[in-house]
């Protein structure tokens, strides 16, 4: 259909056959990606089955089929995020049970039921590696009798051949006992006789500083361990093996922000060497357990995705002559790189495609499409492809951020109109914004609104230095990026910036509801599961985010107990409130353990005793980001109808 051939509406209002249904009902959350003996095996999050999260077996003739059924989903809690939930062996796969925490493991010759290894009622388990006769993993110790918050972090090894034991071997001890707080990658050497792992302790996360560590592993567990790199002002992601490590004293890779920016690095007789100093970001930041950017083929070539000016790319790295090779594709978004022979699989967006798992030839750039996340498509007149731009903000900085514009194939507005934006705050908050087609922004896009995704500054995915802006100004800086976006688009002709709406979960949904509190700039604003009370997160969290946001909101070094909770409250939202006349929608699992429920109760309620417009809205079931279909879906249609209410 022609310009000129279109009807005209409203921006905001346009019909769209992009429905809530469409968008949240059916599509699939991806997660765990390995491959075996030319087989793949990922899992997928069905909302349709309340989220369950199902391991999926592609075999190399191309047959689908699922390895575990209901009521079985493999879902670790470990750090409350989880992640590494299943792991292969050359029979056998294991993986964590998401009801009970414990291991089951599943014969891979098919038409067993799962076998449950533990039975743990206190113990949780992630980052699960299957090795000859046992299995290696992060495991999580709830003492009952302990401070409910500060579980204990160990590595442990299991038999296979153990039969719902109470009793695991630790490998690797907590932090009382003389070991670390936290866990992450343990792998075993080919050879079988060494280990790799990661390390690091509070008040850090990972991306601030974490060690790798090299082992040496037998009947005993763990000996002679030696830290290589890490530590300081580095901290190190994902270490994985040269494919025939075992015969070079140990040799691996990781990837290491030492210069600043997360690079790869080779580790040689204990010596580490920069393959490619590039000042683009090779890393993840560790949320979950699993995340991999890079895997080594069989021909000890290495596939690895870098982040570039804000761009995701993919590159071949040849270790032994640091030549490195750009692979042309059109994907907009790439993550768990994983080593298939000499090609890779992983999950991956184009601008036509939301996430699929594609298998890559690494010489020509092809790829097949194993999986897609959603089988609902748009003609290509309605598809609107995300633009990246770098706009200034605050003295003399930038920020950096993707915006898709309104887009209709049938639709456009009276000649002049400027459309709707909604600003969208990713969560962490140090994380990224997503890259490529997705269901979701379609839904607003496909109606005539703009929509900005943010990676403000304090995101990952532009180096150290850009992400520590957002120290001790959280509530502030990542405001100040918000409202310059819209400033930036408006003086571009791109957007109406009297009808800016802003979104965000979790801490995304803190940088709303500040935005909304010290700002005038937003029409309105939904709240995800969104932090209100920093005092009462500080109280409630979680080991992994203990002291995460005492260097975010900048605590005064040494504060009392009293100074601290009168400090948090200053800078929360829900202190906030006597300016506070911004329609604010609130959308709350109740069973989250990240922020508690009583946090949107609290900023709601004082709203209404104001008569200022709200509303909020709570999931049963649901914990810290919804899994649920019909969950999904009211949402996303409380969000639309309480955005068109105000236009």
């Amino acid at each position: 259909m022609s310009a000129s051939s279109k009807q005209i509406e409203k921006y905001g209002f346009w019909a769209s056959n992009l429905s809530a249904e469409k968008v949240a009902g059916k599509a699939l959350r991806f997660s765990g990606l390995e491959t075996l003996n030319g087989d793949v095996y990922w899992s997928e999050s069905r909302p349709d089955e309340a989220g369950r999260s199902v391991i999926v077996k592609r075999s190399a003739n191309g047959d689908v089929q699922d390895i575990i059924a209901a009521p079985y989903s493999a879902a670790s809690r470990v750090h409350e995020y989880g992640g590494g939930e299943f792991g292969l062996g050359d029979d056998v796969l294991v993986f964590v049970n998401a009801k009970d925490q414990d291991l089951y493991k599943v014969d891979l010759a098919g038409g067993a039921q799962p076998v449950r290894l533990t039975q743990m009622a206190d113990m949780r388990f992630a980052d699960i590696q299957v090795v000859e006769d046992y299995v290696v993993a992060v495991a999580e110790y709830h003492d009952p009798n302990g401070v409910a918050n500060m579980p204990e972090n160990l590595l442990i090894r299991v038999s296979l051949n153990a039969d719902a034991v109470a009793e695991i071997e630790v490998i690797a001890q907590s932090k009382p006992h003389g070991g670390r707080d936290f866990y992450a990658y343990p792998r075993i050497s080919p050879c079988r006789s060494k280990i790799i792992y990661t390390a690091w302790d509070l008040p850090h996360m990972p991306w601030q500083c974490a060690e790798v560590f090299m082992a040496d592993i037998n009947d005993n567990g763990i000996e002679n361990a030696e830290r290589l790199a890490g530590g300081g002002n580095e901290a190190v992601f994902a270490p994985i093996w040269h494919t025939d490590g075992g015969d070079h004293k140990g040799a691996f890779y990781y990837i290491g922000d030492g210069t600043g920016i997360g690079n790869l690095y080779d580790v040689r007789r204990g010596v580490a060497d920069n393959l490619w100093p590039i000042e683009a970001e090779c890393g993840h930041p560790n949320w979950v357990f699993g995340m991999r950017s890079y895997d080594v083929l069989d021909n000890g070539l290495i596939v690895m995705r870098i982040i570039e000016q804000g761009v995701f790319k993919l590159v071949v790295v040849e270790p032994w002559s640091k030549q490195v090779r750009y692979i042309e594709t059109d994907f907009k978004d790439m993550n768990k790189i994983t080593a298939f022979g000499n090609e890779i699989v992983m999950f991956a967006t184009t601008d036509q495609d939301a996430e699929m798992l594609v298998r890559l030839n690494v010489d020509t750039g092809e790829y097949e499409v194993l999986r897609r996340s959603s089988d609902e498509g748009l003609a290509e007149a309605d598809i609107s492809v995300g633009q990246v731009f770098q706009y200034a903000v605050g003295d003399d900085d930038t920020a950096w951020a993707i915006y898709y514009p309104p887009m209709s194939g049938t639709y456009k507005a009276e000649n002049g109109e400027l459309p709707p934006v909604i600003v969208k705050a990713h969560g962490g908050p140090t994380s990224l914004a997503g890259r490529g087609f997705n269901l979701k922004y379609h839904y607003w896009t496909s109606r005539g609104f703009g929509l900005v995704d943010l990676d403000y500054r304090g995101s990952f995915g532009y180096g150290r230095e850009y992400v520590q802006k957002l120290d001790c100004n959280w509530g502030i800086t990542d405001v100040e990026d918000a409202v310059a976006a819209i400033a930036h688009l408006s003086d571009e002709g791109k957007v109406n910036k009297a009808q800016a709406f802003i979104t965000g979960g979790s801490a995304g949904g803190f940088t709303v509801l500040m935005a909304l509190a010290t700002t005038n700039d937003f029409l309105a604003g939904t709240s995800y599961f969104g932090v209100a009370d920093l005092g009462g997160l500080a109280k409630a969290t979680h080991k992994f985010e203990l002291k995460y946001m005492d260097e975010l909101v900048g605590l005064p070094e040494g504060a009392t107990a009293d100074e601290a909770e009168a400090f948090f409250l200053s800078r929360s939202p829900l202190s906030m409130l006597d300016d506070y006349r911004s329609p604010t929608l609130f959308l709350q699992g109740l069973d989250d353990k990240v922020v508690p429920p009583e946090q949107s109760k609290a900023m709601y309620d004082v709203l209404k005793a104001k008569n200022v417009r709200t509303k909020l809205i709570n999931f049963e079931g649901e914990g810290h980001g919804f899994k649920k279909a019909e969950n999904n879906i009211t949402s996303l249609k409380e969000e639309l109808q309480f955005y068109q209410d105000l236009m």
